[in-house]
């Protein structure tokens, strides 16, 4: 005798189907069953080894400096890429990303208004990503409980995420874990990969198209690259001090303060004043977190800043 209920139905493979694990709807109690997969996308893992791969952005420091990316492109194309894999329909996709405080970006509000996808945001501390995996887990977990997919593609290569891949395997989830090549080095967990049901590499021919170098990356391979960066880091600390020093927000304090600063060595722009600073400049070359070349334009916005602070408040006698 046949189950009675929705769980005790089997997946059946239609005619000519064999061997490819595909699955098709079902028909009970007079409504269809759709069986459907969806992506988790690891941001922070995508952009550094599609970086890597496509721009050698690890070997060049260039690491924490994201590739342009055309995100409308590569996310229809992924959702092609798996759905001819599995045969199935696609709830959604799943874009899991780090934030300032957790609070989206214009980048970020873009891609969220794209059809089919949700992005999540966990928080950005010292240029890592914090609590992505917890969201990962948790919309796995959501998903297999609720019996909404039947097949999840993460694309990943933590091994902290290898308890959620089991939990949802439990629940009858089927997991396939999506890599991007490596030129040298493992970038996916080893426990992780023994842990999935299936494994498939998305080929550096896949990603070329939807990705361009970082803002920074061009100007720094030129010839006289180097230089031309280090001078306008300088003027944008110049501009963002003359900015900061004439703004209505700063205080009678905060430029007594820096004036202080200013006669002090080595000298130090406030801490709060530096990170709004930062922030800036990043919206021009890219993240500055790590690496000799972050260090150097860091180095060199700050020096800017203190020209900026000369200039505006007639200085010069004093340093």
């Amino acid at each position: 005798m046949a189950p009675s209920g929705v769980q005790g139905l089997s997946r059946q493979l239609v005619a000519g189907d064999e061997g490819r694990n595909v699955f098709h709807p079902l028909f009970f109690a007079g409504v269809f069953l759709m069986d459907r997969c969806a992506i988790f996308v690891d941001v922070g893992y995508l952009m550094a080894e599609a970086g890597d791969i496509l721009f050698n952005t690890l070997e060049t420091h260039r690491h924490k400096m994201r590739p342009l990316c055309n995100y409308k492109d590569l996310l229809s194309n992924l959702e092609k890429l798996v759905c001819d894999d599995c045969q199935l329909p696609i709830l959604r996709t799943y874009w899991y990303d780090g934030a300032p405080n957790g609070f989206p970006t214009d980048e970020h509000r873009k891609i969220a208004a794209l059809p089919n996808v949700k992005v999540r945001l966990g928080r950005m501390t010292g240029g890592q990503q914090k609590g992505v995996d917890a969201l990962i887990y948790r919309d796995l977990m959501t998903l297999a409980q609720e019996k909404a997919i039947v097949t999840g593609y993460l694309l990943s290569g933590d091994e902290d995420l290898r308890e959620g891949v089991i939990a949802a395997q439990d629940r009858g989830v089927r997991i396939v874990l999506l890599g991007i090549p490596s030129r040298q080095r493992g970038n996916q967990s080893s426990f992780l990969i023994q842990e999935v049901d299936a494994h498939i590499t998305v080929e550096k021919e896949f990603l070329q198209p939807h990705f361009s170098p970082p803002k920074a990356y061009n100007l720094k391979d030129n010839q006289n690259s180097t230089s031309i960066n280090i001078q306008k880091a300088e003027k944008i600390g110049q501009e963002f001090a003359r900015a900061w020093w004439n703004s209505e927000d700063t205080t009678s304090e905060q430029r007594e303060e820096l004036e202080g600063l200013f006669n002090s060595m080595p000298r130090h722009i406030p801490r709060e004043v530096d990170a709004q600073f930062l922030r800036e400049a990043e919206k021009t070359f890219g993240s500055l977190a790590g690496g000799d070349w972050g260090r150097t334009l860091k180095r060199h916005l700050r020096n800017g800043f203190w020209k900026g602070i000369e200039q505006v408040n007639s200085l010069a006698g004093h340093s």
